[in-house]
């Protein structure tokens, strides 16, 4: 048992020194050789240093739960220290990116740590199902997120989708925006928690006028709206 617990030890030691010896992302994917060693260790050393079967039991049991309560909420006071947290409504996630200074924002693919940032998906149909966007409907939102955040929504229930039928493409203009000769009269700009939209929004208020903020919300999760509308100037002087 010793033997394969020292092993186990130094095969760990050394994943961790090849997967981290050259800095790259803070992606959980990266680091999965070690979490598969540690998983493999774990109960070898549970069963050399625990010798009741009965405080094993309770030992597990509690550890799975942990498991099962972390993969629905971020409450680990330690990552939490270690990390930092960003405000998703009414809950924190972790800054993943804050040790690393990476790009992009606090973390992107990223946070799927957890489950918590598949509550984005729930909100955006809620958006979407209030707005209901047609073909000429401008989105907006920081560039430094991920393109594929807004694809594109069934035209009947306004909910995204992933059908090649009865779809609306949805119409952005976060890349473009400083090209676009035209502006388009209303941009509606989603304010996603995982990034700082302060600098961003500034740059279409010299164009556009906030006309409302609305927040949308799904099991204490939030994600806000802003409309915006051209400036009666700008329209004139293009």
């Amino acid at each position: 048992m010793q033997y394969k617990i020292g092993f186990l030890f130094l095969s760990i030691f050394f994943t961790y020194i090849i997967v981290t010896f050259f800095p790259t992302y803070t992606n959980v994917r990266y680091y999965l050789p070690v979490y598969f060693l540690l998983i493999t260790l774990f109960p070898y050393v549970v069963l050399d240093s625990i010798q009741t079967k009965w405080k094993r039991v309770i030992l597990l049991s509690g550890i799975a739960v942990i498991f099962f309560i972390s993969s629905f909420r971020t409450f680990d006071p330690l990552s939490k220290k270690i990390y930092g947290t960003l405000s998703f409504g009414r809950h924190n996630l972790l800054k993943v990116t804050s040790v690393t200074d990476e790009c992009c924002g606090w973390g992107r693919d990223q946070l799927s740590y957890n489950l918590e940032f598949t509550e984005m998906h729930f909100i955006l149909n809620n958006i979407f199902k209030d707005i209901k966007p047609t073909g000429k409907t401008v989105f907006a939102f920081h560039p430094l997120l991920s393109p594929n955040i807004l694809t594109r929504i069934n035209k009947n229930t306004y909910m995204r989708t992933i059908q090649l039928s009865d779809f609306t493409d949805l119409q952005t203009i976060t890349y473009t925006y400083n090209t676009v000769r035209n502006k388009p009269q209303n941009i509606y700009y989603i304010e996603f928690p995982i990034i700082n939209n302060d600098a961003e929004l500034s740059l279409y208020l010299k164009n556009y006028t906030i006309i409302s903020r609305k927040l949308y919300e799904d099991n204490g999760y939030i994600l806000p709206v802003t409309l915006l509308q051209l400036k009666s100037s700008y329209e004139k002087s293009s």
